[in-house]
């Protein structure tokens, strides 16, 4: 019996008898140690069912909802429960570690295959793969050792961001998000002197290169060469690759993930353009979306990087598209919306006001207002003397 099969046993033994959850969850199983998608979610709605009601299959079928699936549930009712859980629960943990390992080495090996030195390939490996034993990585300080000290942020002059974590901007199509970025990653080289990589994977990297320039000399009253030994780019003219890959054991991290880290790793800032592109899982599922932006958090925290996500906004809305997990995994979320005026010569032409824009705080766990100074504030994202009719401009301002 193997891998699927023991899932199955697993969580047909618990909802035949509840009262060994408690052991299963004092093994350390996690709903992530599961190898398909549908298992994580029947055992991530038993943790939230034996909090909230008790354990059972309409239950579980009801959170579900739309991911219930009658043929994955009936192959784990059919599987005969067993009273000593625990062989099970040490091996689907076992096997979900394994499963790391493999992705790890698969990307050590294609680091060396690239010509990574000695040197470099062990510190990739003890800098982003320490295996830690179930169970022993909680670490308790005693409040009073513990040195208090704000969150640390960068661009605080005109669009602030926290430092060493991952952000997001969402705005619908058209709205200039791009724009915004692009402007802000000239004005955190100028105060805080980071070197940033920009993908903006929808675009030639000569249309990024003219928006940098019109920002530049229109907007910032600058000269673009200033940043040229601190601001990369690349475009649509590099293949997008997915940092989450389907497999027929579920989803895992793609060794595309830690090519990435390597290709990147002299960076402080990194700017996605937009999640989508790189993202690879189902966008509405909350364990892909955690799985996804755990991955960056995680990265972050160990290198110091600030991450930025552009993400495409609910039609109609500024609102993030997707599983609520992106919004409740990252740190700090801007909404960014059109500001409208009607034009004085044609009252039933709508225009956009001046170049400016509304930035939403939609989301702020670490203070970002107190250098903003409100909620919603008003940023310059074009040239003030161009005023362009919405129907002309759905190119120009992604």
């Amino acid at each position: 019996m193997q891998g699927i099969e023991f899932e199955r046993v697993l969580l047909s033994s618990i909802i035949f008898e509840p009262s060994i959850f408690g052991a299963v969850i004092k093994e350390g199983l996690n709903y992530t140690d599961f190898s398909i998608d549908f298992h994580q979610k029947v055992f991530k709605a038993i943790e939230e069912l034996n909090i909230d009601s008790y354990i059972e299959e309409g239950l579980i079928a009801t959170k579900l909802g739309n991911s219930f699936d009658e043929r994955l549930m009936l192959a784990i009712l059919t599987a005969n429960p067993v009273h000593n859980i625990i062989p099970y629960v040490k091996n689907i943990i076992s096997k979900a570690s394994l499963s790391k390992l493999r992705t790890d080495a698969v990307a050590l090996v294609a680091m060396i295959d690239e010509g990574a030195s000695y040197s470099e390939a062990i510190s990739y490996s003890q800098k982003y793969n320490n295996i830690e034993t179930r169970g022993t990585s909680l670490k308790i300080h005693k409040l009073s050792e513990i040195h208090g000290c704000d969150a640390e942020f960068i661009g605080k002059s005109f669009l602030p961001f926290p430092k060493a974590t991952v952000s997001m901007v969402a705005a619908a199509g058209g709205v200039g998000k791009t724009f915004l970025l692009i402007q802000a990653a000239m004005r955190i080289i100028d105060e805080d002197n980071l070197k940033i990589f920009m993908w903006l994977t929808e675009d030639k990297i000569e249309i990024s290169k003219k928006r940098a320039e019109v920002i530049a000399n229109d907007v910032m009253d600058s000269n673009l060469n200033k940043y040229d030994d601190m601001f990369y780019m690349a475009g649509s003219d590099s293949e997008t690759t997915h940092f989450l890959e389907s497999t027929k054991e579920g989803i895992r991290v793609s060794s595309e993930f830690y090519r990435f880290q390597k290709m990147v790793e002299d960076f402080d800032v990194i700017i996605i353009d937009p999640l989508i592109a790189v993202f690879g899982g189902d966008e509405n599922s909350n364990p892909h979306a955690k799985q996804f932006i755990s991955l960056f958090t995680t990265w972050a925290a160990n290198t110091g990087k600030t991450i930025i996500f552009i993400h495409h906004a609910t039609k109609g809305t500024s609102t993030q598209r997707g599983a609520s997990a992106f919004a409740d995994a990252v740190r700090l979320i801007y909404q960014i919306e059109k500001i409208h005026k009607k034009d004085s010569e044609d009252s039933s032409i709508n225009q956009l006001d001046n170049g400016m824009r509304n930035i939403i705080v939609a989301k702020d766990n670490y203070g970002s207002t107190k250098y903003l100074g409100s909620t919603e504030v008003k940023k310059r994202i074009f040239p003030a003397e161009k005023r362009i009719p919405i129907v002309n401009a759905r190119i120009l301002q992604r």
